[in-house]
């Protein structure tokens, strides 16, 4: 069997996580003929790879399924796939994250500060997207309404008709 260490060195009531878990979702992964590939995904804050590694633990150790623990949670099953493979990225803003993480701890009956805190850590050091922001939009040109300009030749030529 695998060495496996705290997922959290400094809090030993949590569940224990093998080496080969950790691995995998720091990026790496044996690949055919015994090379390793580094996965997209490698650069993920450390504190993101143990909180998420600790509640997968835990819900394996319970013997529960991610389907039973969106059904217990209520929170959609990809949410739950991306936070157990460190994605919190994935699950829109930081409150989200959060909120998401905070339900499943509670669920599976773990401390809810620590990992919390460690999804809010590592959203505070997560590299930002890349995506260049858009193209101002082009400057309007001020052309007047004609629509109101008609309704106002309108109202003033009937107002001088009825003028004696």
């Amino acid at each position: 069997m695998e060495a496996c260490k705290p997922s959290f060195p400094h809090q030993n009531e949590y569940p224990k996580v093998c080496e080969s878990f950790l691995a995998h979702i720091k990026g790496w992964v044996d690949a055919p003929g015994g090379r390793q590939r580094k996965m997209p995904y490698s650069t993920l804050p450390e504190s993101w790879i143990h909180a998420a590694a600790t509640l997968r633990a835990r819900r394996e150790s319970v013997g529960m399924s991610l389907a039973q623990l969106a059904s217990r949670t209520r929170i959609g099953q990809n949410y739950l796939a991306a936070i157990e493979e460190a994605r919190f990225d994935r699950c829109g803003a930081a409150i989200y994250a959060i909120g998401f993480t905070r339900s499943v701890a509670r669920t599976l009956e773990l401390p809810e500060g620590p990992i919390v805190a460690a999804v809010r850590d590592g959203h505070a050091v997560a590299p930002t997207s890349a995506v260049p922001a858009p193209p101002p939009a082009p400057p309007r040109r001020l052309v007047p309404n004609l629509g109101i300009a008609a309704t106002a030749a309108l109202v003033l030529s009937l107002l001088g008709s009825v003028r004696p």
